[in-house]
């Protein structure tokens, strides 16, 4: 890992941690092996920080009475809505992005996901800028 200091958000300050203590450990660690190591303790850290932010309560019921269920359904949906609004003056009406939705945005194209943060919007029309954000990105990073 090139960058070890804290981001000062609690749930990616420990996977920060666990990800570099894993990696040391290891002579050639692929940074592909961690999310199969670590998806069990960070899916649920991810699912109690939610929970304890308020975004989303935990719902607990059996299916047919026997096996039981968990469901995390949205506590608010301004939140989304707000994240939502963000993106859409971004990409879709051009304006220049914060760092944090910069950076969503190149997450979002990294992993092709224009379809499922724009529904119903063509690909095309989102592609282009969210390439261009996703490349201004990386260069301040760099």
């Amino acid at each position: 890992m090139a960058d070890t200091s804290p981001t000062h958000e609690g749930l990616l300050d420990e996977r920060l941690h666990r990800l570099g203590a894993w990696a040391r450990g290891r002579r050639s660690a692929k940074v592909t092996e961690w999310p199969a190591k670590d998806q069990t303790t960070s899916v649920r850290a991810t699912v109690v920080s939610l929970c304890e932010r308020g975004l989303v309560i935990e719902e607990r019921h059996r299916a047919l009475g026997l096996f039981p269920v968990r469901r995390y359904p949205e506590a608010d949906g301004t939140v989304e809505r707000e994240l939502r609004d963000r993106l859409e003056r971004v990409v879709l009406h051009g304006t220049n992005p914060d760092d944090r939705t910069s950076s969503l945005i190149a997450l979002l194209d990294g992993a092709r996901l224009h379809g499922t943060a724009f529904p119903g919007v063509p690909r095309r029309e989102v592609e282009p800028r969210m390439a261009a954000v996703t490349a201004a990105t990386i260069a301040s990073c760099t």
